[in-house]
């Protein structure tokens, strides 16, 4: 997204064991609407960590990043997670380098997603395994702004199976008890967004994100995804025999010379992602690259692939397509922007 930022799911293959420390499960639909304005954390139809986990201490975070609201809550954990290792050290030498432990990973790690919800939806609570609608966007702890779906061609939002491991880990947990309407600022640790390799040139390596997200709407089914086509209609029966045709003169001869692919008459800042994705070469974009996406081990999701398609136009303007498709290479969904949420 919109830079060439792709959000897959990070799975780490670090020799460690992670205990999830979880916070009490969520209270039901509150009573009565929440009051308007920026609220606390406890105020959210969750008390969960917020009632017994402490505000957590954040790092120094770059003036570019947009100030919270007057009156927001500190940020607090929506889990809190550490890693065993699941070898040990019998003996080291004093010749081996100090930093072996980091380097072949046996050490406790322990980390936090932490939220700041600036904004309680009046809507319905968010349920899982839904299709979220969000408006977004992502900051470097240094302030500066990878993505956003505001900066996609045509402003539309991100669309995404929320707990179905095609974002990273940060995003497909980070949006629990948030409610329709909602906005919410999460703290992404870098070992549930790209790990420790990060994701050059965009992420850097053990990069913290900041995100500002607004839920907008869910959904049990796709919304991007085309309807399906209408059956074409049966002709009806003429009640008489058509009267003979005129003869008509000889059709021209048909050009056998290839045509240049045909541009497109609509402009595209009105095309939506899925209409450009049948056919982006018509709309005068290149691919750039494809990455394949496998499931995580044990899970019941099937590979599938993501290609990325740029243009840019007479003002110098990027635009940026990816395009979904599943293991039989069908478009399943686009997007503006390389960045999937």
């Amino acid at each position: 997204m919109k830079l060439t930022c792709t959000l897959f799911l990070f799975a780490s293959t670090a020799l460690a064991q992670i205990v999830v420390k979880p916070g009490p499960t969520p209270p039901s639909q509150p009573a009565s609407q929440p009051a308007a304005g920026p609220a606390s954390a406890q105020s959210h139809s969750t008390t969960h960590a917020a009632a017994t986990h402490p505000c957590d201490k954040l790092p120094v975070l770059s003036p570019k990043i947009p100030a919270l609201p007057a009156g927001a809550p500190c940020a607090r954990p929506l889990f809190v997670m550490s890693t065993v290792p699941q070898a040990n050290f019998e003996y080291i030498s004093p010749l081996a380098d100090p930093d072996l432990r980091e380097t072949l990973n046996v050490q406790s790690v322990r980390f936090s997603l932490d939220y700041i919800d600036t904004k309680v939806g009046a809507g319905p609570l968010a349920a899982p395994h839904m299709w979220y609608t969000v408006h977004y966007t992502g900051y470097l702890a240094d302030g500066t702004k990878f993505d956003s779906s505001y900066d996609h061609p045509d402003h539309a939002p991100f669309t995404f199976p929320y707990g179905q491991h095609k974002v990273i880990l940060g995003w497909d947990t980070g949006l629990d008890g948030m409610r329709i309407g909602g906005e919410r600022r999460l703290f992404i640790p870098w070992e549930l967004a790209y790990g420790p390799s990060g994701k050059p040139p965009t992420i850097p390596a053990k990069a913290e994100l900041i995100f500002d997200v607004e839920l907008l709407s869910q959904s049990d089914k796709d919304p991007s995804a085309p309807a399906a086509a209408a059956p074409p209609a049966t002709p009806a029966v003429p009640a008489s025999a058509p009267a003979a045709a005129s003869p008509r003169a000889p059709a021209a001869p048909k050009d056998t010379q290839p045509k240049a692919v045909e541009k497109a008459k609509k402009p595209l800042s009105e095309m939506s992602a899925m209409e450009v994705a049948q056919n982006p070469a018509a709309y005068g974009f290149k691919k750039g690259g494809s990455m394949a996406l496998s499931p995580v081990p044990g899970s019941d999701l099937e590979p599938s692939k993501d290609d990325q398609w740029t243009k840019e136009d007479e003002d110098g303007k990027l635009y940026i397509l990816t395009i979904h498709y599943d293991k039989n290479g069908k478009i399943v969904s686009a997007k503006w922007g390389g960045f999937q949420p």
